[in-house]
Order: C-alpha cells, then sequence, then structure tokens
C-alpha cells in the first residue's frame, strides 16, 4: 500500500517524502465532544475515525510540519481539554 501511495504522489508531483500522518487523541468536555467532532471534519487533512464521551480519535495527513502544527493548535478549539499525539508515520524517502 505504501508503495502504491509513492507512486500516486509521484504522478500528482507530491514530494511524498514530505508526507507525514500522525493519529491523535482529542479529550474534549463530554457535551461538546458532537460539536467539536464537526470542527475536526472541517479541517483539511484531518479524518475521525471514533467518538465517544469525551474522547475522539482521529488522523492528520500532510506536508511538511502541517500534522504537528495542526495538533498543536486544536488545543486552541473551545472544549478541548487535551491532544496526544499516537502514531505518526514519515515517508521514507528511500522507498521513492
Amino acid at each position: 500500500m505504501v508503495r502504491w501511495v509513492l507512486k500516486l504522489g509521484k504522478i500528482r508531483g507530491i514530494n511524498m517524502s514530505e508526507y507525514n500522518t500522525c493519529g491523535v487523541l482529542v479529550t474534549t468536555r463530554p457535551e461538546l465532544g458532537a460539536v467539536i467532532e464537526r470542527i475536526l471534519r472541517a479541517i483539511e487533512g484531518m479524518e475521525v475515525h471514533a467518538r465517544d464521551a469525551g474522547r475522539i480519535v482521529a488522523t492528520v495527513k500532510g506536508m511538511g510540519r502541517y500534522c504537528v502544527d495542526t495538533i498543536s493548535d486544536l488545543s486552541a478549539i473551545n472544549g478541548v481539554i487535551s491532544t496526544s499525539r499516537f502514531n505518526y508515520y514519515e515517508a521514507d524517502p528511500r522507498s521513492q
């Protein structure tokens, strides 16, 4: 799968060695979970995978520092208590 994505990146002109994917756990005030989920779904490169009372599991995909910066910015959303990055993938430039 990774090799296919890397080939797709070459076709689209994306330098996949700068493409990153981060998993993030967003802890929220339980009564604001649904609202925050809608906000997260509106962020470019963000995909929400699961939500329960006070927790949202998502991934962020993007170039360069986009993932790290996006996760850092999530704490500014009213009702977000904390964010924890739990997975990080950076494309290996040698595999291109």
